[in-house]
């Protein structure tokens, strides 16, 4: 019983010396800093980011949002698309997201090495509700 209970013992010191924190926790916490942001813009204005060298830009040009409001019942579900500009140190290029994501538009695109996924799209309609609140979107970028 005694050496069972010895092995299992070094077993699980063994495993939790395995899953300790690397000493240099901070400099880990810097990299996915950098390589991953979370950004919301708001209708008609851009978003102005530094991702290690590259100087970034992102415009919410437009949105057409059809989907179903809260209070109703649908048969479809409809979706958001939203149009924007990315500008990466100068370089312009047209972007059209939407969620869902479909056959003619996806919710994540790769461009000029970077991943821009389109998270949601506020405020999400309510049938006899006047829109009070101004049209914004949430996107999250990767550098990769």
């Amino acid at each position: 019983m005694k050496k069972v209970f010895g092995i299992i013992s070094i077993i699980s010191l063994g495993l939790l010396f395995a899953c300790s924190k690397p000493v240099n926790d901070d400099h880990a916490s810097k990299t996915s800093e950098w390589q991953e942001k979370k950004v919301t813009i708001d209708l008609n204005e851009c978003e102005n980011m530094i991702f290690g060298t590259d100087h970034l830009k992102i415009c919410l040009d437009s949105v057409a949002d059809s989907r179903c409001p809260l209070d109703v019942v649908c048969i479809w579900e409809g979706r958001a698309i939203a149009k924007f500009t990315f500008i990466k140190n100068g370089q312009s290029y047209p972007i059209t997201l939407t969620i869902p994501g479909f056959a003619s538009y996806s919710q994540e695109i790769s461009v000029a090495g970077y991943t821009i996924r389109l998270i949601n799209v506020l405020p999400y309609p309510v049938i006899n509700s006047p829109q009070t609140a101004e049209t914004t979107v949430k996107i999250e970028i990767k550098n990769y």
